[in-house]
């Protein structure tokens, strides 16, 4: 079982009393973004709380826009983007760094004929940068 850092459930104390309540077997799909923005967690504060359950991440970037936010390319927001890859990759999380882009809730935001090249060209940048090949 994989619970996402989503929704009423993005704090790190809540998500590990999920966590070590469901047994073996249960992970945590860590929707970054999520844990930044609406808990306001740093993301190493993040991963060492959580980091033992990290199988996959979802990784995009937003800047606050009134009381929401407008998701934005990768690396032009104020979402530590590569901050978080670095603490992956220093965690020695093999998983995948998944790129999430919702245009069919936010149609607003770019194509992904944009942004999905987008976020290729920034996450070489990245991960090269926290050595991960």
């Amino acid at each position: 079982m994989i619970i996402e850092s989503h929704g009423e459930v993005t704090d790190s104390p809540t998500l590990k009393a999920i966590l070590s309540a469901s047994g073996p077997g249960t992970a945590l799909l860590w929707d970054a973004h999520h844990t930044v923005v609406a808990s306001k967690e740093a993301p190493a504060d993040t991963y060492r709380a959580l980091g033992e359950w990290v199988r996959h991440t979802h990784l995009k970037d937003s800047r606050p826009e009134g009381d929401t936010v407008r998701y934005v390319l990768t690396g032009t927001g104020t979402v530590p983007v590569r901050e978080i890859v670095k603490v992956l990759a220093a965690g020695g999380y093999k998983g995948y760094y998944s790129f999430e882009w919702e245009k069919k809730w936010h149609p607003e935001i770019d194509d992904p004929e944009i942004a999905i090249p987008h976020y290729a060209k920034v996450m070489r940048e990245y991960l090269a940068d926290a050595g991960v090949k």
